[in-house]
């Protein structure tokens, strides 16, 4: 009997990897399910006998887990994963990947064009113009440079890194990098200056997110580190919602705090319809799109492809996938 293996992210289509060798070589070894549930009892039925699970944000809680007896991994189609009970998952035995690699291109670049938008008023430039509203752009505050201004990079792995590099190079940016799991050494050879969360706050004329969330980063941007800002500052974030307080950034935004936000992701997902975020000029946004680039998409599925591959012939799966919680392999 064939094993199962469940694609649960409606991202795949985009993907085209039907003709794909590895696509190919998964389909020799098993059956596989493209379908994304909307709720946990639908999940639930699906992933019963499934043997490997590739997943965007659907919740893979203790209760889908109990209830799939067979599973071997559980691969998480992007970076974050707080969508995954890893504590639970690991006492089942179940690996867990996810794909921080391939994304460093596409969310610095993202990140780089908030930072554009904002600087050069894009959406306000855009909408006035479709509006025959020329005026009204001319009569506000101008745009700035981002050449020359002081960029802080909280969270310095692969996304945080590329976005320094960019700006640094094109607009001769100085970077400044929080990142606690760094050393000192790490950050200056990749050519940014380590500074504590305050330091980087009450100095940067940007400062753009890059943490996972975690009980440590949860809220880790809120009234106290925005009051750090300087009231000409923006804030761009790529990461997860809930690494800021929204409530706080709303109050900043509305009350001249700072000066604007760039946001591609949000505590919850979709946007309220009545998110005071909607009736802000001061903040540019996205859907949760960053990372959705045909060739991020594109390597974010083969990774995890790959990953079942190994899995089911037996091997712990292998780079560009990132086993997080290393401490499953070989107990079975």
């Amino acid at each position: 009997m064939k094993a199962k293996v469940i694609m649960s992210d409606q991202s795949f289509k985009a993907a085209n990897l039907l003709n794909e060798p590895s696509y190919l070589e998964l389909a020799s070894l098993a059956d596989i399910i493209n379908e994304a549930p909307e709720t946990e009892d639908e999940m639930c039925q699906l992933t019963k006998d499934a043997d490997a699970v590739i997943v965007g944000d659907f919740p893979i809680t203790p209760r889908l887990i109990d209830s799939s007896p067979k599973l071997k991994i559980v691969s998480k189609c992007g970076v974050g994963y707080d969508n995954i009970d890893i504590p639970y998952a690991t006492k089942r035995g179940i690996i867990v990947t996810n794909v921080p690699s391939v994304l460093g291109e596409p969310v610095a670049e993202h990140a780089l064009m908030f930072m554009l938008a904002v600087a050069k008023k894009l959406i306000l430039g855009d909408s006035l113009v479709r509006a025959n509203n020329w005026e009204e752009f001319f009569s506000g505050e101008p745009g700035f440079d981002l050449y020359g201004k002081t960029l802080g990079v909280v969270g310095f792995g692969a996304i945080g890194s590329r976005l320094a590099e960019i700006s640094r190079n094109s607009f001769n940016m100085k970077v400044l990098a929080f990142d606690p799991f760094l050393s000192p050494e790490k950050i200056r050879e990749r050519s940014a200056e380590p500074v504590t969360l305050e330091e980087l706050l009450k100095s940067a004329d940007i400062v753009s997110v890059h943490v996972p969330l975690s009980a440590a980063t949860k809220s880790l941007i809120g009234e106290k580190e925005l009051r750090q800002m300087k009231r000409s500052a923006v804030l761009i974030n790529t990461s997860r919602g809930k690494v800021l307080d929204e409530k706080a950034l709303v109050k900043a935004l509305t009350s001249g705090l700072i000066a604007a936000a760039g946001l591609d992701v949000f505590e919850n997902e979709p946007l309220d319809p009545n998110s005071p975020l909607l009736k802000l000029r001061n903040v540019t946004m996205t859907p949760h799109s960053a990372a959705y680039t045909a060739e991020a998409t594109k390597a974010l599925w083969l990774a995890c492809i790959r990953a079942a591959i190994d899995v089911l012939n037996g091997r712990p799966p292998r780079k560009p996938a990132n086993i997080l919680n290393p401490e499953v392999v070989g107990t079975k």
